[in-house]
């Protein structure tokens, strides 16, 4: 068991598990003028929120430890907070949300993730979903830094962008501190 153990911890280290759909994601292929109204940037920041609370409410109530449990409500409370901002943003300022290739793409992954995860029913789920949140918040990351900051143009855009920004990396750190071992 313990030798099990370790293999996965490797396959951590070295990523993703194999089947694991975000291990050979296409989004990093995306085109950076993807995105350029504050429209777009708000259906994106919709959509990267709604991904991670897909990838938390597909394993919160199966995962073992009761840390990742709660690490995963705080994932599902922050991202729900930041899909709604995003949606009364936009109302307020009159902007509809813009689909764009981008956000279709994270869509998709986020269906093929949760698919992936109902698949899975629970066997090495808490370590393997370490590993997908991970990824998945590090997409967020990316796309986060190449598409949607620069595109915000109205100030409450930008502001929501930098504090999405703020709370993947805050959820990504948090994410790390985990310990591995035992797993």
């Amino acid at each position: 068991m313990v030798l099990v153990r370790r293999v996965v911890v490797l396959a951590l280290v070295l990523g993703a598990l194999p089947g694991c759909p975000d291990r050979d994601d296409a989004l990093t292929a995306a085109p950076a003028g993807d995105v350029r109204t504050d429209g777009e940037v708000l259906e994106a920041a919709r959509v990267l929120s709604q991904a991670v609370m897909e990838s938390v409410l597909a394993v919160r109530l199966k995962l073992q430890d009761p840390a990742l449990r709660a690490l995963a409500t705080d994932l599902l409370e922050d991202h729900r907070a930041a899909r709604e901002r995003a949606m009364v943003l936009a109302q307020r300022l009159d902007l509809e949300l813009e689909p764009t290739p981008l956000s279709r793409q994270l869509e998709r992954d986020a269906e093929a993730r949760r698919a992936w995860y109902v698949e899975r029913r629970g066997v090495l789920l808490d370590i393997e979903w370490l590993a997908g949140i991970r990824e998945r918040l590090a997409q967020a990351q990316d796309v986060i830094e190449r598409h949607l900051l620069a595109a915000a143009q109205a100030p409450e855009v930008r502001e929501l962008t930098q504090d999405l920004r703020r709370l993947v990396d805050d959820h990504l750190t948090r994410l790390d501190a985990v310990p591995r071992e035992g797993r």
